[in-house]
């Protein structure tokens, strides 16, 4: 069973709480199982490890109540997911370190977020890579939109402007593996 370390979802759930109203918690709340329900309201801690149908549930019911229904509202809250993730010490990194530096690391990091796949990061020449998401066990949409909006962060926060991220690949529509072109200046 595939697994992600709290560190993704409680960003996720710190959205719900700030930006959400009562009711729209509670909507997000209600389409989530009874165990998952169980595991927030004792409280998730970033270091332990969550299934990854937690992950989908969660991102799937905050899309249709904070979006449309149609996985748009993902990738932009990927973004703040990742920009809230951050602890002290990855922000001088962030500071100090390129848009190159930053997302050719992204690979050696994968397996502290999930026990499964792998990411390889392909330069393609400056200010230009490919990003290979490779054998992960479940694939999922809402994780493929998630990782986008993971990219255009992490670049935004890293200096690049201009950023494009491409999804060019994903295994959740039949493809061998998931695929992203990211440029930036």
């Amino acid at each position: 069973m595939v697994q992600v370390k709290g560190s993704t979802l409680v960003p996720r759930l710190k959205y719900l709480e700030t930006r959400g109203n009562e009711a729209q918690q509670r909507q997000v709340m209600e389409q989530l199982s009874t165990e998952f329900r169980a595991r927030i309201q004792s409280g998730l801690l970033q270091s332990e490890w969550y299934p990854f149908a937690d992950f989908v549930s969660l991102i799937r019911a905050m899309d249709r109540v904070f979006g449309r229904g149609d996985l748009a509202f993902v990738p932009p809250l990927a973004r703040y997911a990742a920009e809230q993730a951050l602890t002290t010490i990855y922000k001088v990194f962030y500071k100090v370190g390129s848009p190159e530096f930053i997302i050719t690391r992204a690979a050696r990091v994968w397996s502290q977020y999930y026990t499964s796949g792998h990411l390889q990061v392909l330069p393609l020449g400056p200010k230009r890579v490919r990003l290979l998401l490779e054998d992960f066990e479940t694939p999922a949409r809402e994780h493929c939109l998630s990782v986008r909006g993971w990219i255009e962060q992490t670049l935004e926060m890293s200096g690049g402007r201009n950023i494009r991220v491409d999804e060019l690949q994903c295994r959740a529509q039949g493809k061998p593996q998931c695929e992203f072109m990211c440029s930036w200046q």
